[in-house]
């Protein structure tokens, strides 16, 4: 009670007691990368067209990305706006998690969305997009791939930048004995390039929402413990298969629900407090422990007459309910430490 409590105070909310004892045997922490280790404010950078406008690709792009709840989307459709372009309302459009949009305008099918979903739908990519590909990959750019009746109309070469306090907390971590990487649904070398930032080189890139929770229940079944660090509708499975799921307090109510600690804010410092919270936690319960049968394992006896038969001395019962006494208030005292304890 008092950890939780001590926890909300400093923006820690604990849905179950359990949590942590689990959070101090972790082997393995995952984050995700976009909105949880990177700030989540994604801008364009670069449109690369063919055969069209810029303005036409970013038309596209937002006309198919205004209803996703995503950063990436989100970034398309501010720059749009921020140009004055007007789209036009796309039918039967399909959010593909992990890949992109797809939608129906006037006949043609149009797609935003990474690689792995441009080639899922057969759509061929000529030598001059592989170039353009390349090029904003090395700058370690997400690239948005729009298309339009089978062919490939454009790239939006998207960034993003790594969260105040990101490498502390990984290095506070790699400190603890527990294997930190990085998972994401963007592209292995964008994702590679945020990792080696931060001195991670666990990767898992191209990874789709149920292959997060897969890759999750493969390390458990192999004996580790692991813990989730998400922020999106895309985490939400994978904090619920975690051992522990930790939801950062600015991403989605799904991901919030779905995980066993929220961090309210955007700091990263957070996930370091509460895992600080546990080590001290589950030490102070061990003395508590400690203390409730100490107590109780030297009166009771010698309340019930084993101290006479040792010592000759009479210890009245009443002794041993004295002692029960004392153990309570001893866990009592000791536990309420944690109220001044600065994490």
């Amino acid at each position: 009670m008092v950890a939780t409590g001590k926890g909300a105070q400093e923006g820690i909310l604990i849905k179950n007691a359990d949590v942590l004892q689990n959070f101090t045997h972790l082997s393995h922490l995952l984050f995700d990368k976009t909105g949880t280790l990177t700030t989540g404010q994604m801008q364009v950078q670069k449109v690369i067209p063919f055969d069209v406008t810029k303005e036409e690709i970013l038309e596209l792009g937002a006309a198919l990305e205004e209803q996703a709840n995503h950063p990436i989307a989100q970034a398309i459709v501010n720059k749009a706006r921020e140009l004055d372009l007007h789209w036009s309302q796309l039918n039967n459009v399909k959010t593909r998690a992990g890949l992109g949009v797809s939608g129906q305008l006037q006949n043609n099918k149009v797609l935003a969305g990474n690689l792995k979903f441009v080639q899922r739908e057969g759509i061929e990519i000529n030598e001059a997009v592989k170039r353009a590909f390349k090029n904003l990959m090395d700058q370690a750019l997400t690239v948005v791939f729009v298309a339009s009746n089978e062919r490939i109309i454009g790239l939006i070469g998207i960034a993003d930048q790594l969260k105040a306090h990101s490498k502390e907390v990984v290095d506070y971590f790699k400190e603890q004995q527990i294997r930190v990487g990085v998972v994401s649904g963007d592209n292995q070398l964008t994702t590679q390039k945020i990792a080696q930032k931060i001195g991670v080189n666990l990767i898992h890139a191209e990874v789709n929402p149920a292959k997060k929770a897969k890759l999750i229940k493969d390390y458990q079944e192999h004996g580790f413990k692991v813990g989730m660090v998400g922020d999106g509708i895309n985490d939400a499975v994978a904090l619920t298969q975690a051992d522990v799921g930790m939801a950062m307090g600015q991403g989605t109510d799904v991901a919030m629900e779905a995980a066993d600690v929220v961090l309210m804010g955007t700091d990263l410092r957070n996930l370091t407090k509460a895992h600080k919270l546990a080590t001290i936690t589950l030490r102070i319960m061990k003395q508590n422990f400690f203390w409730a049968f100490g107590y109780n394992v030297i009166m009771i006896p010698a309340a019930a007459g084993l101290l006479k038969l040792l010592t000759g001395i009479t210890l009245h019962p009443a002794a041993a309910a004295l002692a029960m006494a004392f153990s309570s208030v001893s866990v009592v005292s000791n536990s309420l430490r944690l109220k001044r304890v600065h994490l």
